[in-house]
């Protein structure tokens, strides 16, 4: 059974992938920090998983490293973001930099179900979130060769539904799919629709 790497998004952690893990006993997921080691030493060919910013490292390694992996699936994420909402991401950093780590936390897991924040909340660095920030601002994806990719994005989540939307059709062989009732982290605002799209594009 090929292994299935998870990456989190900005307001959770690894345990912030409990159903998913829960769901693919194949399935592991590393801090962000400890990614690349994590994808370096996964036996190939894998499956890649990733949500919002773990989106966007997905996209990076999978342009570094295309022949590692075997299926790619990215929800929330983007090739760019346009020039407003660039500005935007970056002002945001600016402001949310100068803020307390302790309401940081808060402010990044309020998207949560709240069944799921008291987990998040013990696993978040706050520095590196702010980090994050800034570093989603001026994400570019460069290439991404031809491989099997499932673009996901919650229903809710309405700008990255659009930006979602353009992702998947820059991408040489992929498509969009929206994940009904949920916003952006998607895959614990409705885990059985996630983990069932999910399974299906992973098993063909």
């Amino acid at each position: 059974m090929r292994t299935l790497v998870l990456l989190h998004g900005l307001g959770t952690g690894p345990g912030g992938w409990q159903p998913q893990l829960e769901a693919f006993p194949n399935a592991v997921a590393p801090r962000l920090e400890d990614a690349d080691e994590t994808l370096n030493r996964t036996e190939t060919p894998f499956d890649l998983c990733g949500l919002s910013l773990g989106a966007l490292l997905a996209l990076r390694y999978a342009g570094e490293q295309p022949d590692r992996i075997r299926r790619l699936v990215v929800c929330a994420g983007f090739a760019r973001l346009p020039v407003h909402l660039r500005v935007l991401q970056r002002g945001m950093a600016v402001a949310v930099g100068a803020l307390p780590d302790s309401r940081v936390r808060k402010g990044v897991v309020s998207a949560l179900p709240e069944e799921h924040r008291a987990v998040a909340l013990d696993e978040i660095d706050a520095s590196r979130a702010k980090q994050a920030m800034r570093e989603g601002a001026s994400f570019r994806l460069e290439r991404l060769p031809p491989m099997p990719t499932l673009v996901l994005c919650g229903e809710r989540d309405r700008i990255n539904v659009k930006l979602s939307r353009r992702l998947a059709k820059t991408l040489p062989d992929a498509r969009f799919e929206i994940v009904p009732a949920a916003g952006h982290v998607a895959n614990l605002d409705n885990p059985e629709a996630f983990n069932r799209l999910l399974g299906e594009f992973l098993s063909n």
